[in-house]
């Protein structure tokens, strides 16, 4: 075994469990120091993901399972049902980093204690895991089950233990019902196993085995209910419409498919390429992963196979999410990815650090220094209005007698919620759907505006509903108070964020008939 560590390997390896203890002590201690300092306001996915967990709680599998986010996240949310879901939530995220940061230390361990433990630290440091593991999100349990099954996968081709392949199949099959794109992981994996092993029929069938236990049946029931083969339709349908189709580039293009329109689609698709970088460069390891690259490129070691794969993979997801949009949830699990290499960069650059520290204890203090303050920046803060309107709500309204369209403001109100579909169609309510409504335009005092009032408090009066919050997009700009007290309703409060650029208002129904 070559030394890999920058100093006192023998001390290392012997105080490794208890180190690695300490690390997921930290990793711990800082998300949930998060969560207690940030109090983060959930987001509108995050509102969907309690609800499709709720219905796996409550046994309602096929109603569930219809819900437009896949099951992966949402079941696991279930098992802890209670009053705590949105806690839950956050800590099964935590508690996957938690077991990655483990299971990352376990792998690598035959590359030396310190490399095993100074990857198992920068991820439990690393700024963004930290901001996305306490988010009622999907993200991060995706990106820790896919830097674990390549975790195992590095483990699996050096210790050529052809058992591992089945706990790689299982983390990434279960990686597809997490999110769909997850799916290109388990593709990957088989062509790596194909080039890579002498015999990989066996690998091949341990990898596949648990997608006829988890995948499989999840497709025969989109085939089956939503006539489709493939990843979850909802939300790739949703991703391709709205981030291809509908934006101006690509539907001129496929309009008009010329030269100088699909030149064009180009050079949107290499805008967003370019974003994605920023957001990885913003991240301050981008250094630290060129080092470890061209750390691991330039020695003359099987390992190079390896890193080669991992950046094929990474730039195959790096080009798919350019070219569906620029997003730092999407980027966020490459970056985790990226860890893998960062360890050889620091060993490459130790000798150098180590000369010019008047000690070598500064050096992880410093990387903590550099890269927290840029990912540790206060979470939904602009927010808050949001969680404190929808206390206050609930407090005026109480429960079942308040609706409106804000998932978020409807979620902390414990309110019922429902979705505009348009205001060109302003008679069309639909209760407890998903909250990407199309909110067209800003009202004015003329008919349409009329009418669309005219048909909320009749759809109101039917409910037996007295109160509704309404986007301030909504609220008629010349004497609102006024106007709607013609339309048969009283403007009760208006709830801003802090730039009051958006914000909620409050409105009570005046029974009967103004009109």
């Amino acid at each position: 075994m070559e030394n890999d560590s920058p100093s006192s390997p023998d001390k290392t390896q012997k105080h490794f469990w208890k180190i690695l203890l300490l690390i997921v002590s930290l990793a711990a201690t800082v998300r949930v120091g998060a969560i207690l300092l940030w109090q983060p306001v959930i987001s509108r996915d995050g509102v969907e993901y309690l609800r499709a967990a709720r219905l796996y709680a409550q046994g309602q599998y096929k109603q569930a399972l219809k819900h437009y986010y896949p099951p992966g996240y949402p079941a696991l949310v279930a098992l802890g049902y209670g009053k705590h879901l949105e806690l839950w939530a956050r800590l099964v995220n935590i508690l996957a980093q938690l077991a990655l940061i483990i299971l990352i230390a376990y792998s690598l361990r035959p590359e030396g204690p310190q490399i095993a433990l100074q990857t198992s630290l920068l991820i439990a440091i690393f700024p963004y895991g930290i901001r996305y593991s306490i988010r009622v999100l999907s993200d991060s349990l995706f990106a820790s089950l896919l830097l674990g099954s390549w975790a195992l996968l590095y483990q699996a081709w050096q210790s050529k233990k052809k058992s591992l392949y089945l706990a790689i199949g299982s983390m990434t099959c279960y990686g597809y019902l997490v999110r769909p794109e997850g799916i290109l992981a388990l593709l990957f994996f088989s062509a790596w196993t194909l080039i890579q092993e002498k015999k990989p029929w066996t690998c091949l069938l341990y990898l596949w085995i648990p997608s006829l236990l988890l995948v499989l049946p999840y497709l025969m029931w989109i085939k089956q209910n939503q006539g489709l083969y493939g990843a979850q339709p909802g939300s790739w349908k949703l991703t391709l419409k709205r981030n291809i189709l509908q934006t101006t580039t690509a539907k001129t293009f496929l309009q008009s498919p010329n030269l100088q329109n699909f030149l064009n689609f180009l050079k949107k698709t290499a805008y967003n390429l370019y974003k994605n970088t920023l957001y990885l460069v913003e991240m301050c390891y981008l250094p630290l992963f060129l080092l470890g690259t061209l750390g691991l490129l330039s020695t003359p070691s099987p390992r190079r196979k390896y890193l080669l794969a991992l950046l094929l993979f990474l730039c195959l997801f790096q080009g798919m999410f350019a070219l569906f949009r620029a997003d730092k949830r999407l980027t966020f699990q490459l970056a985790m990815l990226w860890i893998l290499p960062m360890p050889w960069g620091i060993k490459r650059i130790w000798p150098t650090v180590r000369k010019h520290l008047p000690h070598p204890s500064l050096a992880w203090p410093l990387l903590l220094a550099i890269t927290l303050p840029v990912g540790l920046r206060p979470l939904g803060t602009d927010k808050q209005y949001l969680k404190q309107g929808g206390e206050y709500l609930l407090q005026i309204a109480g429960k079942s007698n308040l609706i409106g369209p804000d998932a978020r403001l409807g979620y902390y109100a414990q309110a019922k919620t429902f979705q505009i579909l348009s205001i060109y169609s302003p008679t069309h309510f639909a209760l407890h759907s998903p909250t990407q409504g199309l909110y067209l335009q800003k009202l004015n005092m003329n008919k349409q505006a009329q009418l669309f009032y005219s048909s909320l408090h009749s759809f109101l009066q039917k409910s037996k509903i007295t109160w509704i919050f309404l986007p301030t997009q909504y609220l008629p700009p010349q004497k609102p108070q006024t106007w709607l007290k013609k339309q048969g309703f009283q403007l009760q409060k208006i709830f801003w964020n802090p730039q009051k650029t958006r914000g909620v208002f409050l409105l009570k129904l005046l029974r009967g008939n103004p009109f």
